[in-house]
C-alpha cells in the first residue's frame, strides 16, 4: 500500500518525482525471467481486455545488469522480452 502511494500520486511536484517510482519497476526487471513474464503478463492482460494491437516502449538499456557474475546484455534484454 506504502509502495502504491509511492509510485501512483494523483499528483507530482516534479519530473524528477515522477521518474523516481521507475526505480522499483525497474529494479525487480533485472533478470531474463523476469523480463519474460513481465512481457508475456503484458499481453495476456491486454488480451484479455479486448486489445489486439498495441505497442510497447521501453529502455532496454535500464535492465541490464550483473549479478552473480552473469551479465545481462541489451540483446539478453530484448530476447527474454520477445520470448514473453
Amino acid at each position: 500500500e506504502e509502495l502504491c502511494k509511492t509510485v501512483f500520486k494523483v499528483d507530482y511536484s516534479t519530473l524528477e518525482e515522477y521518474l523516481d517510482g521507475f526505480k522499483y519497476t525497474v529494479g525487480v526487471m533485472q533478470t531474463p525471467e523476469a523480463l519474460e513474464r513481465v512481457a508475456y503478463e503484458l499481453a495476456v492482460d491486454n488480451y484479455s481486455e479486448g486489445v489486439r494491437y498495441f505497442e510497447v516502449r521501453f529502455a532496454p538499456q535500464l535492465h541490464c545488469s550483473i549479478r552473480n557474475g552473469d551479465v545481462l546484455s541489451i540483446e539478453g534484454v530484448v530476447t527474454a522480452v520477445n520470448r514473453g
